[in-house]
């Protein structure tokens, strides 16, 4: 109809026949102009929309694997801290612990072992971070305990995926860091038995157990009942602490040796 039209006034208006071919030749042309723009916007639009969703799903898939790991993770220390729980130590290292220490009766051996067990739950929670031990007398059991390397070795796999070794005073590194590994034990021990760690009201196990056995050489550590945390050094039996990142390191007292963080 818009062409009749066209022509009709183009007719009235008195237009030579070739500008009224050349207007409606313009005219038609119009419309497939448009078609071509709104097709490339909208290749454009379809476009933008597949980068869009391909970002998206780059994303929540990164997300997932990321909620995998830490919920593997989770698990993996779940079974870790259920193990450890549920493990009861060779009688052979009860027994080496008894030739150490001959005063001690069969009930103050299981608080030893306890004292022990609350130690390696600090290693699960540390992962491959400094610790350091606090105790002479778990660490006198830990000693015995290595002395069953088969049963040590399949012990830490199950526990923490990766063998927990056991370094010499003399190796652990010097300075700050010994004292920051034995605070890392202290925080973590703290903690698990719902004391908070800047205002003590009691000592953990771990750092209580020399001094209730009355262990020769043992590690007091009474002074940080009161002692600010920023003043809290390694304690009055004179302990020593430090560790690896990869291959694990310890603490210890008066020249003995000691526990620190095992890798992986």
């Amino acid at each position: 109809m818009w062409r009749k039209a066209l022509i009709l006034i183009s007719v009235d208006q008195a237009v030579p026949d070739a500008d009224v071919r050349r207007i409606v030749q313009i005219q038609t042309q119009r419309p497939r102009r448009c078609y071509k723009l709104h097709d490339a916007l909208k290749a454009i639009t379809v476009q933008r929309l597949s980068e869009t969703m391909v970002f998206i799903a780059g994303a929540l898939l990164l997300v997932c694997v990321v909620l995998g790991v830490r919920y593997r993770g989770r698990v993996r220390h779940l079974k870790g801290e259920e193990f450890i729980r549920s493990y009861v130590l060779p009688s052979s290292a009860l027994a080496g612990l008894a030739r150490h220490h001959p005063h001690l009766t069969e009930q103050d051996q299981l608080r030893v072992a306890e004292a022990l067990r609350d130690f390696f739950l600090v290693r699960l929670r540390a992962g491959d971070r400094l610790i350091g031990m606090p105790s002479k007398v778990a660490d006198d059991l830990w000693h015995e305990f290595l002395l069953d390397t088969r049963e040590y070795e399949c012990f830490c796999k199950a526990a923490f995926g990766s063998f927990f070794h056991h370094v010499p005073a003399a190796a652990n590194p010097p300075g700050k860091k010994m004292g920051a590994a034995l605070r890392a034990t202290w925080r973590s021990a703290c903690r698990a038995e719902g004391i908070y760690p800047r205002s003590p009201a009691r000592l953990p196990l771990l750092f209580r157990i020399d001094s209730e056995l009355q262990i020769a050489g043992g590690h007091s550590f009474i002074n940080w009942l009161f002692a600010p945390p920023r003043e809290k050094h390694a304690g009055d039996g004179g302990a020593t602490c430090g560790g690896g990142d990869s291959h694990g390191g310890g603490c210890g007292g008066h020249g003995g040796c000691g526990g620190g963080c095992g890798g992986h």
